[in-house]
């Protein structure tokens, strides 16, 4: 980022963080106070008696699109259709959660040609086949749910956020959100087109403004959906909940210098930095002070500022929940929500007597918070997934947004039952990135930070977590640690959270170089001293061997405890477990992040 751009982006952040303590200060008609219950983020809706099932392979992306809003306003009364993959966790979860719940029949709609059964494991009894002729056909098992026959026209293109504008008037209206190619077929089978967005005209963040102002007095305001125009199948959640679906992106670049509100810009051929950026903290200032954001932020055709993005979040007291490109989130949240236990909790509740001699490490897979990781492809990248495959039974702190708990409860269920069985259970749970969704703890105020800690608190006792992995980017500068001191302090108030793994500055999370924070009530917080990333190569291998073999071994000592970052999708699994059982000292002991705080606190002087 050059100079100029981060002067700018300091005096923009300075200016919008008057604004959002002003709006702490004051109430604001229209605007309900925070969260108090983290189960109330989302009003789930019952699973039908009966649930229509459409196999994904058998439609194109255009009419996935259009069936995707017809599963949220069907759900806005019961969860009554499910997009089934041919394989994967996601058709496993759906299919294990029917074979206990008998009670729900489905009807697999078949398009001629189509004759795969993905639901063939459940009894003959509770799935039937109905023919359907086309897309329309299923529609029309629908249609009364559809108001007065209306459509929105919309163009369905990866670059392209027509996609939001239709799932809002879906959401409000229950008009069917219809793209371009299917608009002639939709009018032909009496379908009657009320709008047509992809005639609107002016940047993202204008037609975007147009239809939040249409309806901001009545969408839901507790979360709202952040999505890229090629995530085509996941906003049946915001649609049934009548929640806002937008996207903005910030691009940083070299070239043409513009000027904008007075301020100059190098921006080429791209939206409106600041248009977009004003329309972002527009809308999260209208939601509730802890809405969470479901979604993403990335685009992988520009140079977006995953930084800025998360900084805007966090200002207003929001966390985002990352999540994109995946299914049916209106029926796995609609699941039973059952209390979890993790084995490791269950069988070693208590933390090892640390011992003179031994340095204690505990290594931890970044990244858990992604719900696609552990939902979509349930890998990790491959890491997570090659390591419950393992015979391994080390153990191995991992990641995971507790929010799992409330979006997809039986999703969670599966994982921890996975995870009994898998590595003698020694796979430990923690609430990353920064508790209930991602988001820099440091750049909220004291309230919302406060309420932010009691909602994530919440979501992990339903989790049964006890550690927090907060992320920060900072300057790291003389006084970067006071600032540091305030979420430690909001995070150590909590009776659930036990203490923390602090992941500091920039992609690889060690720029707290292993040191300490406290809290006043004698809660360590332990930042990660070393990390394994993309480009970690043998020889780095063997150095960090090295460090830790040759590390101190007084149990009096911060430094006798160690935290390892690992990147989930730039190491190999096997790679590292040869690592972790070849080259590291008999006296280096590997316990999970839990353990290591309770050695912490237990035994070194503060």
């Amino acid at each position: 980022m050059s100079t100029i751009m981060s002067i700018i982006n300091a005096i923009f952040r300075f200016f919008m963080s008057i604004v959002v303590t002003m709006t702490g200060l004051f109430a604001i008609p229209g605007i309900p106070p925070a969260t108090a219950r983290v189960e109330d983020i989302f009003d789930s809706k019952p699973i039908a008696s009966t649930v229509y099932a459409v196999r994904r392979g058998s439609l194109s992306n255009d009419e996935t699109a259009m069936l995707a809003s017809l599963q949220g306003i069907v759900a806005q009364q019961e969860a009554a259709i499910v997009l089934l993959d041919d394989g994967g966790l996601r058709l496993e979860y759906i299919t294990a959660y029917a074979s206990e719940h008998s009670e729900i029949n489905f009807v697999l709609l078949q398009k001629p040609g189509n004759t795969s059964n993905p639901l063939s494991s459940l009894p003959a009894g509770q799935v039937t086949t109905q023919a359907v002729q086309d897309i329309w056909g299923i529609v029309d098992i629908f249609r009364d749910r559809i108001k007065n026959n209306g459509f929105v026209t919309f163009l369905r293109d990866d670059e392209s956020i027509d996609i939001n504008i239709a799932a809002n008037y879906a959401g409000i209206e229950n008009w069917l959100s219809v793209p371009t190619t299917l608009r002639d077929a939709a009018i032909q089978n009496g379908y009657v087109e009320k709008e047509n967005v992809s005639l609107w005209k002016g940047s993202n963040a204008k037609r975007q403004e147009k239809i939040f102002d249409l309806y901001k007095n009545q969408y839901n305001n507790k979360f709202v959906m952040h999505e890229r125009g090629d995530w085509i199948t996941d906003r049946d959640l915001g649609i049934s909940q009548k929640a806002f679906s937008f996207f903005t992106q910030d691009v940083y670049s070299t070239g043409a210098m513009v000027w904008s509100g007075g301020m100059s810009f190098h921006i080429e051929g791209v939206p409106d930095l600041i248009a977009e950026r004003a329309f972002r903290h527009k809308v999260l200032s209208w939601a509730v002070p802890d809405a969470a954001v479901i979604g993403f932020w990335d685009d992988t055709d520009v140079d977006t500022d995953e930084i800025m993005f998360i900084q805007d979040i966090a200002l207003h007291g929001n966390y985002i929940v990352p999540f994109h490109g995946d299914s049916n989130l209106t029926f796995m949240a609609a699941m039973d929500k059952v209390p979890v236990k993790q084995r490791t909790n269950t069988i070693a509740p208590a933390a090892p007597v640390a011992k003179n001699g031994k340095h204690y490490v505990a290594f931890y897979v970044t990244d858990g918070d992604n719900v696609s990781w552990l939902y979509g492809s349930g890998s990790l990248g491959n890491f997570y997934k090659d390591r419950i495959a393992s015979s391994d039974t080390f153990k191995l702190s991992v990641t995971r947004g507790p929010m799992m708990s409330v979006l997809m409860p039986f999703a969670e269920e599966m994982l921890y039952r996975k995870n009994e069985v898998a590595n003698g259970g020694n796979n430990y749970l923690f609430a990353g990135t920064s508790g209930l969704g991602v988001t820099y703890p440091v750049n909220m105020s004291l309230k919302r930070l406060t309420n932010y800690a009691d909602l994530t608190a919440q979501s992990m006792k339903l989790a049964d977590m006890s550690v927090i992995g907060p992320m920060e980017s900072v300057t790291l500068n003389p006084t970067w640690k006071v600032g540091i001191q305030v979420p430690v302090e909001a995070f150590s108030k909590q009776d659930q959270i036990k203490g923390g793994i602090y992941q500091i500055d920039g992609e690889r999370y060690i720029g707290g170089d292993g040191e300490v924070f406290w809290s006043t009530n004698g809660k360590p917080f332990i930042s990660a001293k070393y990390s394994l990333w993309t480009d970690t190569t043998a020889n780095d291998y063997a150095a960090l061997a090295n460090k830790l073999n040759n590390a101190s071994t007084d149990i009096t000592r911060y430094d006798t405890y160690t935290v390892v970052a690992i990147q989930p999708w730039g190491i190999d699994y096997n790679v590292f477990s040869d690592f972790v059982q070849t080259q590291l000292a008999d006296h280096v002991e590997l316990v999970n992040v839990e353990e290591l705080i309770a050695l912490v606190a237990k035994n070194v002087k503060h």
